[in-house]
């Protein structure tokens, strides 16, 4: 990661200047307490979840808006993304299947942002489906929607995300129905 890090700089493509930090030409990086963070997210869990979630999708359409001409192709961008994801403070990214052919990504996250919200009986990282979420969604030029199925927040050792196309949703399923459908119409 410090390795990243240092090409990064090095390279000038991660700058600090009095008032901004500056990453791949944008300045668009900044840097706030997780705890500062933690309180807005739960701010907005208990206001409107969903809310949260299309803020986190916004987010990764502009990761991917940042990083895509600085790429060759889709894997190169999602490898960048992902390194990327690694040193921004929400948590250690690790692709468990990552399959740009049939667009779909399964992400293991540890060291979550989100560990600290102990006792939640669902999920509650709904900041980072939505980036994960729109993150692919422009990788793979489809509407694309995540689901997670694991949280530290409620006791298991990784935050597990799955990322699919929208029409392959299982619009039965009960994660489906708490986490996109609640309040969307597909």
């Amino acid at each position: 990661m410090y390795d990243f890090v240092n090409k990064l700089r090095l390279s000038k493509q991660l700058m600090f200047e009095e008032g901004e930090i500056t990453l791949l030409g944008e300045p668009t990086v900044m840097m706030i307490p997780q705890e500062g963070f933690r309180k807005m997210q739960e701010t907005l869990i208990k206001q409107d979840p969903i809310q949260l979630y299309e803020i986190g999708k916004n987010s990764g359409e502009k990761l991917h808006q940042m990083i895509g001409h600085h790429a060759i192709n889709p894997k190169t961008t999602a490898k960048l993304g992902i390194q990327l994801l690694n040193i921004s403070g929400y948590g250690k990214f690790t692709p468990i299947n990552f399959d740009l052919q049939n667009k779909r990504a399964i992400f293991h996250v540890e060291k979550s942002i989100n560990r600290h919200m102990k006792g939640s009986r669902e999920p509650v990282c709904h900041y980072i489906r939505g980036l994960l979420a729109g993150f692919m969604e422009k990788i793979t030029r489809e509407p694309m929607e995540c689901i997670e199925t694991k949280c530290m927040a409620t006791g298991h050792t990784v935050c597990e995300f799955i990322i699919k196309q929208k029409k392959d949703l299982d619009i039965d399923a009960e994660l489906v129905k708490k986490q996109i459908l609640r309040h969307k119409k597909t």
